[in-house]
């Protein structure tokens, strides 16, 4: 499972820190924000993850969603 599978092409992902991930929704009209992010829960709450040694697992998340028009990624991240 991938993150940026769950998103538009227009979309980026990256990491965030140790377990932390930030999707950037260009574009992405304020009114469907939580949408998208609904989507992107329930695409890794459904996946199960494998380990070595046949243990499957789900994942958990916690989401924050925040909704600017900013033209540049590093402002957002210093406001948060």
């Amino acid at each position: 499972m991938r993150l940026k599978d769950s998103v538009r092409s227009a979309d980026s992902v990256g990491r965030y820190g140790g377990e932390e991930f930030l999707i950037v929704l260009r574009g992405c009209p304020e009114s469907h924000i939580n949408d998208r992010a609904e989507k992107v829960r329930e695409a890794v709450s459904c996946t199960t993850f494998l380990l070595e040694d046949a243990v499957n697992f789900h994942v958990a998340q916690h989401r924050g969603v925040s909704g600017r028009q900013v033209g540049c990624i590093a402002a957002i991240l210093n406001h948060s």
